[in-house]
């Protein structure tokens, strides 16, 4: 993947000229060259007399001339000149005019990347990344839901959030954990995810496998070393013990969602909580959460000339100096197992004092396909 800078308006010039050349030149061949070959191969017959590569071509088919050869040619060329124009469109999105960014490649007709020489060349390759890993191919032997609310205006992107566990293992020692931190990295870890592409209104809630922890032991007087094994992650349905995620867009642009996560080893240690999540046009954001205090959860968002924001950090109750299992917090009733957190603009706020909504009462929509919609 290389990199390169352009001024938008030079690439609009560019396009603006050569495309309009090629129609001056198109409507030259059709109302002069053409009837001009057709008038002398008409009275040029009897002769045997031709112009060479001019009235009978000598690269197209048989019996072509130079106009019909050019006017071939002149698609290809216009349509590349015409894709100029979306380049200078994704540097100008992407900078304010100055910079350059990798797009939803689905939005442009260019098959290649758009990158920056400045240092926002590593946003480009995670704001691409961000549409390729939550919202193209499941990973394997993960489950995922997909619904759709109203798109949001302007330039908000892609709200990722990320539940994870940061330890080792999980589950009294049974179940790998994420082993990490707090991270933009798009392809960190996690145990639940879901993405929000504001601009579309597609939201995917994706559950990956549990990996369980065989231990070493003896059978009979052999000894087998400790193992692995990937466990299918559960259906999302409505199930007591299968994951489900549900989602309400206020009129206020206000996203709400409910979550329900579980591990696939075990009916235990199920998560549950609200999330509630208002952009602002001005680029600030207000997150609730409320819920299970386990595991750590992140919400981040990736935008088109922004490096990536956390919007939100919330870090599972220790219990004990961790001597106990910490995925007790998802347990109901368990002390201190439930959390109650708030931010604005990624910074915490007082939860009781914002304004977010994580209400028990909604319309709830479930993942399904897109409801029909209407232009008028």
């Amino acid at each position: 993947m290389g990199e390169a800078s352009a001024v938008p308006q030079n690439l609009y010039n560019y396009s603006d000229k050569t495309t309009g050349a090629a129609r001056d030149l198109k409507g030259w061949i059709t109302g002069v060259l053409s009837p001009a070959i057709s008038s002398y191969r008409a009275g040029a017959k009897e002769f045997g007399n031709d112009i060479g590569n001019l009235t009978i071509a000598r690269w197209g088919p048989s019996g072509g001339a130079v106009d019909g050869e050019v006017l071939n040619n002149l698609g290809t060329i216009s349509a590349t000149d015409t894709e100029v124009k979306a380049v200078g469109k994704a540097f100008e999105a992407a900078g304010g005019g100055g910079g350059a960014t990798v797009l939803n490649q689905s939005l442009l007709p260019s098959h290649a990347f758009v990158l920056t020489t400045d240092d926002r060349i590593n946003q480009t390759r995670e704001l691409a990344d961000v549409y390729d890993k939550y919202f193209g191919a499941i990973p394997p032997m993960s489950s995922r839901a997909t619904t759709w609310v109203r798109p949001l205006g302007g330039n908000h992107g892609v709200i990722l959030g990320r539940f994870f566990i940061p330890y080792k293992t999980g589950a009294f020692g049974m179940l790998e954990g994420d082993n990490r931190s707090f991270s933009a990295n798009v392809n960190a870890p996690y145990r639940i995810a879901f993405a929000w592409d504001t601009a579309t209104g597609k939201i995917t809630y994706t559950i990956t496998p549990s990996t369980e922890i065989i231990p070493g032991r003896m059978v009979g007087e052999t000894y087998i070393p400790p193992s692995t094994k990937v466990i299918p992650a559960k259906d999302i349905g409505n199930d007591f013990w299968e994951n489900n995620v549900k989602v309400h867009l206020d009129n206020n642009g206000s996203l709400q969602m409910r979550y329900k996560g579980i591990n696939s080893k075990m009916p235990v240690f199920a998560v549950n909580g609200d999330i509630g999540i208002k952009l602002n046009d001005s680029g600030g954001s207000q997150v609730k959460l409320e819920g299970d205090a386990y595991p750590n959860f992140e919400l981040l968002q990736y935008r088109a000339g922004h490096p990536p924001q956390f919007l939100a950090q919330s870090k599972t109750r220790e219990n004990l100096g961790n001597f106990i299992e910490p995925g007790l917090n998802s347990t109901p009733h368990w002390p201190a197992g439930q959390r109650e957190e708030a931010w604005e603009n990624g910074k915490p706020v007082s939860f009781d004092s914002s304004p977010v909504e994580t209400p028990n009462t909604h319309i709830w929509r479930e993942p399904g396909p897109p409801q029909q919609r209407t232009v008028s």
